[in-house]
């Protein structure tokens, strides 16, 4: 990672902010936090990946300051066109010669990711009994590297409690393939309720269930002895905003 002056620079001069306040108070960080990540030049890369998604930046710009500013997408089409349902292009019967070549370079460009009527709860839990699924196309330039699209998920996300990484109303995209102990941001399954968590495995082996929002409290769960029913869904790859 380069400089944090320099990123943070480079940030502020797209975003408009004028002070380090600024910065604060958009992302929610405490200003004395900020400091100490100055003196030690050193800023949560999860944080920029957010940054990076949540204002369409392009990961290589805010940190090198090379290439354009902002991602591109497909065709340079509007994000609504990037995310496609699947069956409504591939179901056209009648199709002009420019939309059949336009198809084509969407789904030469995007992955086809499995969306699931579920909801995943940033909250105190939602519970679902009955899941729908639905196809969609999603701009592979969304995503920081190649994926198995078979392994992909999309989730709607209801709730505060992972403000301000994960927003009320939006979506995540789990890789199902990846439920090892690692720290990081998970769909997860307790209790019949489904949420979206972050997860902090401990070398006791208890995991430490961590909402972002700090107005909710972190809860522990110990696997030896909690009757309540825990499963890792899938881990966060991206979010949507």
């Amino acid at each position: 990672m380069g400089n944090l002056e320099t990123i943070l620079r480079r940030l502020y001069e797209y975003m408009g902010f004028s002070k380090d306040l600024d910065f604060c108070e958009k992302y929610d960080i405490k200003p004395n936090t900020l400091s100490t990540w100055k003196k030690r030049n050193k800023i949560p890369y999860e944080l920029l990946e957010n940054i990076s998604q949540n204002e369409n930046l392009s990961m290589d710009w805010l940190l090198s300051g090379e290439g354009h500013p902002e991602k591109k997408t497909a065709l340079n089409m509007p994000f609504k066109a990037v995310v496609t349902p699947f069956k409504a292009v591939m179901g056209k019967k009648s199709m002009s010669e420019l939309e059949q070549r336009l198809i084509s370079e969407v789904v030469a460009n995007s992955y086809i990711v499995t969306k699931l009527s579920l909801e995943a709860s940033a909250g105190d839990g939602i519970e679902n009994f009955q899941v729908e699924e639905s196809e969609v196309f999603l701009d592979k330039a969304l995503f920081r590297h190649s994926v198995n699209q078979n392994n992909l998920r999309m989730i709607p996300v209801k709730g505060d409690s992972m403000e301000p990484n994960i927003l009320d109303e939006s979506h995540i995209i789990i890789d199902v393939s990846q439920k090892e102990n690692i720290d990081g941001i998970y769909a997860i399954n307790l209790g019949g309720n489904i949420m979206v968590k972050r997860l902090q495995f401990n070398l006791d082996g208890n995991i430490e269930i961590i909402s972002d929002n700090t107005k909710y409290q972190t809860k522990t769960y110990n696997p030896k002895e909690s009757q309540i029913h825990f499963e890792i869904l899938g881990k966060k790859i991206l979010s949507i905003q």
